[in-house]
């Protein structure tokens, strides 16, 4: 039963990080198209197109990620 339970644990855990990982690149992509909306409407107040710059984004969806994951320790999810 114990082995099980273990097994279990994994996969729960695994299971949490893909989610956090997806989650975050769906809020980065909600965040480009509320960018490039905002470019359309606000021609002379251009918003910094930091998605062309890699450094950046991968740092912007670690800081998702990390903030999700602080979140989900504080509430003890999968504890």
């Amino acid at each position: 039963m114990k082995q099980d339970n273990k097994y279990a644990r994994i996969f729960l855990e695994a299971f949490r990080t893909a989610l956090i990982f997806v989650s975050g690149f769906l809020i980065y992509e909600l965040l480009l198209e509320a960018e490039k909306k905002w470019n359309e409407l606000e021609p002379l107040h251009k918003m910094h197109h930091f998605y062309k710059r890699n450094s950046i984004k991968f740092l912007f969806i670690f800081l998702i990620d990390l903030t999700i994951l602080f979140i989900f320790n504080y509430l003890g999810v999968f504890k």
